[in-house]
């Protein structure tokens, strides 16, 4: 588009070299052509691409759990809705620029110099104010198309969390059938109650993936001493997400349990909830009847290295 200025300047040049004359007219013609030109300039960079970074928070979902065939159909969706958005900003663009042809075409048609200068700004003009409206069109097609596709990625995390829960609902049905069957006097499942105390140490900063803490500590659960260490990682550069991360806890040789924590949906670069609901991931020993999934609760005082409470509130499905 810096082109379409420069000629402007140079029409300018010729015709006022050529036809002093009619030196105001051309060159109040000749400015407006330049003036006209101008727009199409400051907006070229008017999102005519995707943008790497900045669809950088979209493809990152790809590191969080959701139902892949929920998200197939979701990338499916805002891939056809960008296509149809440049198909429809390249036909106008395309549209307007015939139409400048042929007006540019019927302008040196005219013997008047100054009504030639005239019409060709006109049609420079006309042509600007289809490109920045198709170049609206375009930017506003494409961040629809994000927000229907963040919506759609968020369902998709919720229902492959939903089915998640579905499938320990069922696991711990067949573990209490199986454990009454054995013995009458047999627990289904106990409750994972208890604290963690410990140390937490900052081993990724705030960048795009976000903040990785690990944890090492050590507490009372299910009424038994135990030792823990895990990590928790923080959401980065993501539209939304959530926090999560897995905890080994170990009780001696008495047994070992292995949760999955993770925390409530949030926005990119949120710090670290307080809640969040852990899942069982293994369960050896005195652990092996604890039940699948719960609260916890944690606190942190801190910075880049501090201190943390973790705290069960886990409640058996009887």
């Amino acid at each position: 588009m810096l082109q379409a200025g420069h000629s402007s300047v140079m029409r300018f040049l010729f015709l006022s070299t050529f036809f002093p004359m009619k030196k105001s007219i051309v060159a109040g013609a000749a400015f407006l052509s330049l003036l006209s030109a101008l727009p199409v300039m400051a907006k070229n960079d008017n999102g005519l691409h995707l943008g790497a970074r900045a669809d950088a928070n979209i493809e990152l979902f790809g590191k969080t759990n959701a139902d892949p065939a929920c998200m197939q159909a979701a990338v499916r969706q805002r891939g056809t809705a960008f296509v149809d958005a440049f198909n429809a900003y390249n036909q106008s663009i395309v549209s307007a620029l015939k139409i400048k042809t042929d007006a540019e075409v019927s302008a040196w048609a005219k013997v008047s110099v100054s009504e030639r200068a005239i019409a060709i700004a006109a049609a420079e003009k006309t042509f600007t104010s289809s490109y920045n409206t198709a170049s609206k069109k375009l930017l506003q097609a494409k961040n629809d198309a994000r927000q229907v596709y963040s919506k759609a990625a968020l369902s998709c995390m919720k229902k492959w969390s939903s089915s998640r829960s579905s499938t320990s609902s069922v696991s711990s049905g067949q573990s209490s059938t199986t454990s009454s069957a054995s013995s009458a006097s047999t627990v289904a499942c106990s409750d994972l109650s208890g604290k963690l105390t410990g140390a937490f140490t900052l081993t990724s900063p705030i960048n795009d993936e976000g903040r990785k803490l690990s944890l090492t500590g050590t507490g009372s659960v299910n009424g038994g001493s135990v030792q823990m260490n895990g990590v928790i990682n923080g959401l980065g550069f993501v539209a939304v997400g959530r926090a999560a991360g897995d905890i080994t806890i170990t009780q001696s040789t008495q047994g070992t349990l292995v949760l999955h924590l993770e925390g409530p949906v949030q926005s990119g670069f949120s710090t670290l909830p307080k809640s969040f609901r852990y899942t069982v991931k293994s369960a050896t020993g005195v652990f092996a009847n604890v039940d699948t999934t719960g609260e916890a609760e944690l606190q942190l005082k801190g910075d880049l290295n501090g201190s943390f409470r973790l705290e069960f509130k886990g409640k058996c499905d009887r």
